[in-house]
């Protein structure tokens, strides 16, 4: 097989972005994106069994000239952010490129939210996810622990703070912080597999076989909740823990539990790069579609935080703005059957009807606002 390579070169705020594209042997379309030499997003895309050469070197130019314009927008929207210091703009922005694992660029957008309005909490939260990716733990604590004492009833801000503890070496405050996650939300995954992962860290470093079957029981309980919580966790990675777990090699079984969590933090930044970035910077490419997505985002948020009322606000916009979209769709077909048979005076009836309300949903300026509201705006939170 041919193998096809792309290489385009941009420059911004002194950093150097290379994006290559090439056909791999695994059968599929690869595009990375390295800042200053370093790896830091791939992107695949399969090709259909028989592909022919022309076929197969067109979808490597259109991969490469779909990404390359991707990273173009997302700067050109970096550079328009920070011009305007539009604390909103700075924030979608910042969590586009946190989505994007362009996790420097991220963190310059969200400090500088920050600076504008210490209380936006969500900026807080984001960075504290951005700063432990980029392993500045000290920095991260700091940023997620602003988040949560601004939102203290936000499990996720709980979890969230937890990892960085963990990441800090303090497993004793990061149990706290994951039993705190837990106690707000009984079906918090994430929160269940972290317990385990802490325990089991603590039991590392404080090893005592005497004691052993005492702990052990403890990790496997909070493990199997979190696959029972989330099925998605299931799979060879978790039985490995487990079998490791049984045969007390523990140090084993910590690598392998991080390995799970970080499969799991991978794929949702992956499942929602390409969001962040067609709805945050083109929010005028709203459809239905995208609507539907971010529902199903808000949704299992929700099921994290079901005390995040910011989650539940912006919910109920979308599904306002899913009901528009529906019924635009349902006028068109009205305005079709019209077309073709203008004498028909009950669709013409009921044309009208559809009509003024279509209008009078125009009208409601609080649903058709942006389904991702401004986070200038702050909306009544409890807690």
């Amino acid at each position: 097989m041919e193998t096809y390579r792309m290489s385009s070169r941009l420059e911004a705020d002194g950093r150097e972005y290379m994006i290559t594209t090439v056909n791999a042997v695994t059968g599929a379309v690869e595009s990375t994106i390295q800042v200053d030499g370093l790896s830091v997003d791939l992107s695949t895309q399969p090709t259909p069994e028989s592909c022919t050469a022309e076929e197969l070197l067109s979808l490597v130019k259109l991969t490469h000239a779909e990404k390359q314009r991707e990273l173009e927008t997302l700067l050109d929207g970096a550079a328009k952010a920070s011009a305007s210091g539009d604390s909103g703009l700075l924030y979608h922005v910042g969590t586009a490129f946190y989505y994007k694992g362009l996790f420097d660029e991220a963190r310059q957008m969200l400090e500088r939210v920050l600076r504008l309005n210490p209380t936006h909490h969500q900026s807080a939260n984001y960075l504290g996810l951005t700063l432990g990716a980029l392993g500045r733990f000290e920095e991260a604590v700091e940023a997620a622990g602003q988040a949560a004492n601004l939102r203290p009833k936000f499990a996720d801000y709980r979890n969230n703070l937890g990892e960085a503890l963990l990441g800090r070496g303090d497993v004793v405050r990061a149990t706290a912080e994951f039993e705190q996650a837990i106690e707000i939300n009984l079906y918090y995954a994430d929160a269940y597999l972290n317990h385990g992962i802490a325990r089991l860290q603590a039991a590392i470093g404080d090893y005592d076989f005497s004691t052993w079957n005492d702990v052990k029981p403890r990790i496997l309980d909070r493990i199997n909740k979190a696959a029972l919580t989330d099925t998605a966790l299931r799979g060879d990675l978790l039985d490995s823990a487990l079998e490791q777990i049984e045969r007390v090699d523990l140090n084993a079984a910590l690598i392998t539990l991080r390995s799970l969590r970080a499969a799991k933090r991978e794929e949702k930044r992956r499942e929602f790069a390409s969001f962040h970035m067609k709805f945050v910077l083109h929010p005028e490419w709203v459809s239905e579609e995208v609507v539907a997505e971010r529902i199903r985002f808000l949704q299992a948020e929700l099921k994290k935080n079901p005390s995040y009322v910011d989650l539940m606000t912006e919910l109920a916009r979308c599904f306002f703005e899913q009901a528009k979209l529906t019924w635009r769709r349902g006028l068109a077909q009205y305005e079709q059957a019209m077309k073709l048979n203008p004498g028909l005076s009950d669709i013409e009836r009921d044309l009208e009807r559809a009509r003024e309300i279509a209008a009078r949903m125009d009208d409601q300026r609080a649903i058709s606002a942006s389904v991702v509201p401004s986070a200038a705006t702050e909306h009544p939170t409890r807690g």
